[in-house]
């Protein structure tokens, strides 16, 4: 199991299908050159995150197994018996290269997952079958979207080798892991209903904090749309961001370009 954007046990698709289908797991994490060194404080909480997940697996037995270098090197090197490599797809233009390089590099079979959205890329479409480019439509179609639950992770045994080790964290910024995540998505369950009319204050308290967490996969965008709920306005104001984070998604993965640029060339300077 390759984790990337997704340190968490709980709410992970391509952890339970591996945790599930197979006796032994290794839980693997490749700190990529390319996207370090470029945040010290974004490092020490990826690398707080980190040390929270091999505590979580610890616990089950096993250990996070570490490396850093080239994906594609690493995950070829560790799979070079065959072994079918699980992870949930990103949707950046690198982690599109990135993956598509990988899954060319493996020996065995790949089982690639959408776990970082509550629907994944491709799945809200218009009624004549094509992606929304017009956000007003895709948040209608996609709060009527059902979806189908995701499987528990199975009882594999976790492999214990920590590869390099835990890096260093530090005092990270905010308490890491899944269990501080979901300890926050409370306490802004228990706020949450002013949000419609707070949320361009800066104010402590005003903000869910979840950010982060939705970025490096602590906690899942389908926990909070669950737990929030749409009862209040301040409720429905807050899950529709969570719409704009999938449409963001979905149109980077149709339209890779429009990381840089509008998905309308009209719309270009």
């Amino acid at each position: 199991m390759w984790f990337r954007r997704d340190l968490r046990l709980a709410d992970n698709p391509a952890w339970a299908a591996a945790t599930r289908g197979h006796h032994e797991v290794t839980a693997l994490f490749v700190i990529d050159p390319h996207l370090v060194g470029r945040s010290p404080r974004r490092e020490m909480l990826l690398f707080g995150h980190l040390r929270a997940l091999h505590q979580h697996l610890a616990e089950r037995g096993g250990a996070l197994k570490v490396c850093t270098g080239d994906p594609v090197d690493v995950i070829a090197r560790e799979a070079n018996d065959g072994a079918t490599v699980y992870w949930n797809d990103d949707a950046s233009p690198y982690a599109h290269r990135r993956d598509e390089a990988v899954a060319s590099s493996v020996g065995g079979e790949v089982q690639r997952f959408a776990g970082l959205t509550v629907h994944a890329p491709g799945v809200v479409l218009t009624r004549t079958g094509t992606p929304h480019r017009v956000f007003s439509p895709f948040y209608t179609a996609w709060r009527d979207a059902l979806w189908d639950l995701w499987d528990t992770p199975g009882s594999a045994r976790i492999t214990t080798d920590p590869g390099e080790g835990m890096p260093d964290s530090g005092e990270t910024p905010m308490a890491p892991g899944e269990r501080a995540a979901l300890e926050r998505l409370e306490r802004w369950a228990d706020r949450v209903d002013q949000y419609d009319e707070t949320r361009n204050d800066l104010e402590p308290g005003s903000t869910s904090e979840l950010s982060a967490d939705l970025h490096f996969g602590t906690i899942d965008a389908r926990r909070i749309r669950a737990v929030v709920g749409e009862r209040t306005a301040g409720r429905a104001a807050f899950v529709r961001q969570l719409a704009w984070r999938d449409f963001s998604f979905q149109a980077l993965t149709v339209y890779p370009h429009a990381a840089s640029r509008p998905i309308r060339p009209e719309y270009g300077s």
